[in-house]
């Protein structure tokens, strides 16, 4: 939540996209920041790595570059006995030991948080308006064990916090003392991708289709690694294995990219995407143009084209910029990662690999 979320047409129409609540914070031995967030991602695994878009007008995207790292936690809805105070903008709440521990690089953690991890970072990408950041996953653990993540979605449909004229939103950091919290349960570090995904395959998240463009060849792919990262101008980024046919796509001048939310009535079409099939024979896919797919069930589709390539380890990130955004299903819910964990596989990222000539 920042400033403009309200003031972003296309934010307003990816809000349909399923997404658990985070927190994210950053701490030296003196001052804190943290905030709540959702546009973050998994954008890796062996080793695990995350992707955050952080607004700069929050001290956070300062001091997660001077500094080297950041924390991100899972909130669950016990989070809210806190929240309640911060945003009303009470920041001496994030030192009251009954509710918050440390984590090893210093953070504060919620208690009633289902886990945490400690990010180191890997690359940091001004946009203007926001700050992209990729961390590779250090410390972590699972805090509680039966919590459930609370999604943004359902804290929307209560009340809107980003139209409450009183919330007051953590522009800047505030003193904290770490010594008063007790340490954070923490696993080994690095941290192996079972324990990473114990923590992060417990947030709920929407999947979505990316049908990737260029040079008359086309690629499909559904993932969860996707979140928008700015609001002027409204962009996206996607994130894939390099070793995958779109990293070559996304490099190509005039790739174009539809991006379509999968809604629970696509669960067929994910496994058919998972046999690796050529998307112009594929049930359930519209060509908006040649070469371009999107689910015939979509709740919303994103058009847009690559700006820029963002490689991190055997990663790659395309930022998209959005050209056009629109509703296309009156009626049903964003299809999740863990509703179809078989075919999607570890982190919720499904990619055949390949790209299809397409016809002429």
């Amino acid at each position: 939540m920042d400033s403009q979320s309200l003031r972003d047409p296309v934010e307003l129409i990816y809000d349909q996209r399923i997404r658990g609540a985070l927190l994210i914070s950053v701490a030296d031995q003196e001052s804190c920041h943290i905030h709540g967030g959702c546009w973050l991602a998994i954008c890796g695994l062996r080793p695990a790595r995350l992707m955050a878009a952080i607004p700069k007008e929050f001290a956070a995207a300062e001091m997660i570059e001077r500094l080297g790292r950041f924390t991100v936690s899972v909130s669950s809805e016990q989070d809210f006995v806190w929240q309640g105070r911060f945003y009303r903008g009470d920041t001496s709440v994030v030192g009251d030991p009954a509710l918050f521990v440390r984590s090893p690089d210093g953070a504060p953690v919620p208690l009633a948080s289902v886990g945490y991890v400690d990010f180191t970072l890997l690359n940091a990408r001004d946009l203007g308006d926001f700050l992209l950041v990729v961390g590779a996953a250090r410390h972590g653990a699972v805090l509680n064990e039966t919590g459930q993540n609370i999604t943004v979605n359902s804290i929307v449909a209560k009340s809107d916090p980003r139209a409450d004229t009183e919330t007051v939103l953590p522009y800047d950091a505030f003193p904290y003392d770490p010594e008063r919290l007790a340490p954070a349960p923490a696993d080994t570090s690095p941290l192996t991708d079972q324990d990473f995904l114990a923590v992060f395959g417990r947030r709920h998240f929407g999947l979505y289709l990316a049908s990737t463009l260029a040079d008359d060849q086309s690629h499909l792919m559904v993932s969860a690694w996707g979140i928008q990262v700015s609001h002027r101008p409204a962009r996206m980024a996607l994130a894939a294995r390099r070793e995958s046919a779109v990293c070559d796509l996304w490099q190509k001048p005039g790739a174009s990219v539809l991006i379509s939310l999968l809604s629970d009535q696509d669960e067929a079409l994910v496994s058919e995407v998972a046999d690796g099939g050529d998307p112009a024979v594929l049930t359930g896919l519209i060509a908006r143009q040649p070469g371009l797919y999107s689910s015939q069930s979509a709740i919303a589709t994103f058009l847009g084209h690559v700006t820029e390539r963002v490689d991190v380890g055997d990663t790659t990130i395309a930022v998209v910029s959005v050209d056009l955004a629109e509703d296309t299903l009156d009626q049903g819910a964003n299809l999740m990662a863990e509703e179809v964990a078989e075919a999607a596989g570890p982190g919720g990222h499904l990619d055949p690999g390949t790209s299809h000539q397409v016809p002429a």
